[in-house]
C-alpha cells in the first residue's frame, strides 16, 4: 500500500475516533418520585400516577400501593403528570353479561387532564390530595 493511502486510513480513523463515533451514548439523567395519594383522607389503593417528558421518550407508570407510588427512573426536566384513581361504588352492573364491581374516576379535572411539573432531581415527597 503507498504511503499516502495509509496516511488517509489512519486520518479516517483518528477522526472517527475524535468526533466521539464510538456508538457510546450516555444515559439519559433521570430522578426518584414517590409520595402518597389521598381522596377524603383516605389512601388510594386502585390506580396510578403516569409521568410523562414533554421532550419526548418513554411515560414512567407507577401504581399506587397503600395509598403511595414510587417513580425511580422519570426524565429530568418538564413532565406532564397524570392521576388515574377508582373508588368502587358498591353496586354491581353487568359487562358482556358479567357482573362486575362498578368503579368511578374521583380524579378532580385537573388531574385528568394532567399538570406539568420541572423534575430537577430526587423528589420523595410528591404527594397529591384528590379531594381538591
Amino acid at each position: 500500500m503507498s504511503g499516502w493511502r495509509h496516511l488517509v486510513r489512519l486520518g479516517i480513523c483518528a477522526g472517527a475516533l475524535l468526533c466521539g463515533c464510538s456508538g457510546y451514548q450516555s444515559a439519559p439523567q433521570v430522578a426518584r418520585l414517590e409520595g402518597s395519594a389521598t381522596y377524603q383522607g383516605q389512601p388510594v389503593e386502585n390506580g396510578g400516577v403516569s409521568f410523562s417528558p414533554l421532550a419526548g421518550g418513554k411515560a414512567v407508570w407507577a401504581p399506587f400501593e397503600n395509598g403511595r407510588y414510587v417513580a425511580a427512573a422519570v426524565p429530568l426536566g418538564t413532565v406532564r403528570v397524570t392521576i388515574h384513581a377508582m373508588r368502587d361504588t358498591g353496586r354491581t352492573i353487568s359487562r358482556f353479561g358479567t357482573p362486575i364491581p362498578e368503579e368511578v374516576s374521583i380524579v378532580p379535572d385537573k388531574y385528568r387532564q394532567g399538570v406539568n411539573i420541572e423534575v430537577v432531581g430526587d423528589k420523595l415527597d410528591l404527594n397529591f390530595n384528590l379531594s381538591e
